[in-house]
């Protein structure tokens, strides 16, 4: 489960995540947290224990800041062991989905008190805005913070993919008068992100809602499929693929897609649009269309 667990967790783009190796020669051992920040020259700290009875799997984990030795997080997952490999795999995929969710929420914290905030700092203050849903006032806040950061560095990947990000939404929940001109300012900066980092999975994927929004879902399912390939846990991906699927007229596959979704994400924020999405899909297949 660890070495699953360090293989999905760099995945998390620009993240250093220390190797297996290095991590388990803490096993056991009683080391304050700071010290072994110290030692790694990390920011957090993930530990965490496995319990099996007969039948069941408990993991429990708690997120650690490495500099002051405060808890940020804790979680445990509780699941019947129907088949070991299968179980440990959605508890790792969860896992690292929801850790993804809070370090970035940690990070904008931390920059929320930076006195001269760089690039990054705006960056997760703006990602962070989106973690906590696509109402109209946080999508504006977010895009404020993604174009400041893009002011102290137009190469700012992350920030880049957000702007873009932040333009779909705009689009999708039609808070905008010129959805073409939207569209395609997001094409363009997915372009610039592709083109600085080729294998960013989340720039897949949005260039995957772009073009599934613009009547080229063929090529959306190529690029959520792509991200997907990048990294197996990002589950609106795959909620993208069953609407991408749906606007095709292959209604009948989309709600397995919806449910891989809520299997790596069951408290996504963006939960409520994959069920509509689920909902219209199953109502076309049942009239036969």
């Amino acid at each position: 489960m660890t070495e699953s667990l360090t293989t999905d967790l760099s995945r998390i783009s620009g993240s250093f995540v220390i190797g297996r190796n290095s991590a388990f020669t803490y096993k056991g051992k009683h080391v304050d947290l700071k010290q072994i920040g110290r030692q790694l020259n990390v920011r957090y700290v993930l530990e965490g224990s496995v319990q099996r009875s007969s039948n069941r799997l408990r993991v429990n984990v708690q997120v650690i800041d490495a500099e002051t030795g405060a808890h940020l997080w804790a979680e445990r997952f509780d699941k019947p062991v129907a088949d070991l490999f299968d179980t440990q795999d959605e508890i790792v995929a969860r896992l690292a989905n929801q850790f993804g969710v809070q370090l970035i929420a940690a990070e904008a914290r931390r920059a929320e008190k930076a006195p001269h905030p760089d690039s990054m700092d705006l960056y997760f203050q703006g990602r962070a805005r989106l973690d906590k849903g696509f109402s109209p006032e946080q999508v504006t806040q977010a895009r404020g913070f993604f174009e400041s950061a893009l002011a102290r560095d137009p190469g700012n990947v992350e920030a880049l993919v957000g702007t873009a990000y932040v333009n779909v939404l705009r689009c999708t929940s039609y808070a905008t008068d010129d959805r073409a001109a939207a569209f395609a300012m997001a094409e363009a900066a997915l372009a610039k992100a592709l083109s600085l980092a080729p294998e960013h999975a989340l720039a897949h994927f949005v260039l995957g809602l772009v073009q599934t929004n613009t009547n080229r879902a063929p090529q959306g399912i190529a690029e959520c499929e792509r991200a997907l390939a990048l990294d197996r846990n990002l589950a609106r991906a795959h909620a993208a693929l069953g609407f991408a699927k749906y606007n095709l007229g292959r209604a009948e596959e989309t709600e397995a897609h919806i449910n891989e979704a809520f299997r790596l994400s069951p408290r996504d924020t963006d939960a409520h649009v994959w069920l509509l999405v689920a909902g219209v899909a199953k109502f076309f297949v049942g009239r036969g269309a």
